[in-house]
């Protein structure tokens, strides 16, 4: 993982990418037990144009490529972990992005949506297995008041 959030990192700094936040369950292992997962979703508050409104990953995918990971499908391979960039898609998570906390990992600091943020995003969206493998909406509240009272 540490390869991960470290390219992800030197994204950031060198401007391939703005202000942006780890979520679903890998942002979810910060607040809960870890979960098997089989890919790293990062989320990234892309400009908004007046002119247009699509937004392009290909600037990320062709720096990611100059430095030699492989792409896969809508993955990137960095060190062993696939990794997603997705665009926010709302007024959540512009909020989610925006309010992410700053943590460290091995050394590397990285940004992981709030458990609050988590757990509105996977409600908002109906996925019962989000955050922490939850089983239903209702188990996902409980969560979530059982992460702000720890």
């Amino acid at each position: 993982m540490k390869e991960t959030l470290e390219a992800i990192h030197r994204m950031r700094l060198e401007g391939v990418i703005g202000t942006y936040a780890i979520g679903d369950a890998v942002g979810a292992t910060f607040y809960l037990e870890p979960v098997a997962t089989l890919d790293v979703d990062v989320f990234v508050a892309f400009a908004k144009h007046a002119d247009t409104p699509l937004i392009t990953l290909a600037p990320i995918y062709s720096h990611l490529k100059t430095k030699g990971y492989a792409l896969r499908g809508e993955y990137v391979v960095i060190g062993k972990w696939p990794v997603q960039f997705l665009p926010t898609a709302d007024a959540l998570g512009d909020e989610a992005v925006a309010e992410a906390v700053d943590v460290e990992v091995e050394g590397t600091p990285t940004r992981v949506m709030t458990a609050e943020h988590l757990v509105a995003i996977a409600l908002q969206l109906g996925r019962g297995k989000d955050p922490g493998s939850c089983n239903s909406s209702r188990q996902a509240f409980w969560t979530w008041r059982d992460c702000r009272t720890s």
